[in-house]
């Protein structure tokens, strides 16, 4: 029973990942504390990120997720993988073009990957994860906190819910660090290829009150920058990308 179990949650884990995988800038945080990764820094994956002069960078969000992706960083833990696919296998599956496994994003969202196998075992497959905290941990009323670092990466990184008073300020911010007429780096950067938007008359907009990602939901995804259409919820078609307030020129 217990070894049937683990192959249905195996199954389970594997069909939802590779319908559903589509990594995001923002992370639910139960969701993330309650992965297989949910114990791990931040800087494990993302070293260096902090460092940078520029982060993000409109030059790389251009380039959408698959190209920005190093297996290398998969790897630095999951070495075996490797070995497996040179075998023909995969997990439990069998692989006959290995190369086909080379982009573990295709399949696997890195901060909400389920466990597989044994250690998946007292997890019901039909309920979320992170509702099932007490399955090893006494009730908590709240999550244990990010450390320092990283609750520097969730100040941006932490997503919102639609009903949060506090959304629409904390995306504007999000967002206006490269799609704002203020002159910074970024911003430059980001006027080379749309319009920027003047914050003062966006705020004095009926807009100034909606989370960007409500008419914006594709941004959230990593292939961000690639978009040349968004979809409105109540929209059958895409329409061009557009927003109410640009700058008239842009960059200026």
């Amino acid at each position: 029973m217990y070894i049937l179990q683990n192959l249905i949650i195996t199954a389970f884990s594997i069909l939802v990942l590779c319908s559903q995988a589509n990594a995001s800038w923002l992370i639910d945080a139960s969701k993330f504390h309650a992965s297989v990764h949910g114990q791990i820094s931040c800087q494990d994956c993302h070293e260096g990120v902090q460092d940078e002069d520029l982060h993000p960078d409109p030059e790389d969000i251009g380039k959408g997720g698959p190209a920005r992706f190093r297996s290398d960083h998969c790897v630095a833990c999951h070495g075996g993988v490797l070995e497996s696919l040179k075998e023909g296998l995969h997990g439990t599956v069998e692989v006959q073009d290995p190369k086909a496994y080379g982009s573990c994003l295709e399949c696997h969202d890195p901060h909400y990957q389920a466990a597989i196998g044994e250690e998946a075992g007292r997890f019901d497959p039909s309920k979320p994860l992170h509702e099932q905290c007490g399955a090893c941990h006494e009730p908590r009323s709240e999550l244990p906190p990010f450390s320092p670092e990283d609750e520097i990466c969730m100040k941006c990184h932490r997503s919102t819910e639609p009903d949060d008073p506090e959304a629409a300020g904390k995306m504007a911010r999000v967002c206006f660090h490269c799609h704002a007429n203020e002159g910074r780096p970024a911003q430059q950067l980001t006027a080379r290829d749309v319009p920027l938007i003047n914050p003062d008359e966006y705020d004095s907009s009926p807009h100034a009150g909606v989370s960007c990602i409500i008419c914006h939901p594709q941004a959230t995804g990593t292939n961000h920058g690639t978009l040349d259409t968004i979809r409105r919820p109540l929209d059958l078609e895409p329409q061009p990308y557009r927003v109410g307030l640009l700058s008239k020129t842009r960059g200026h």
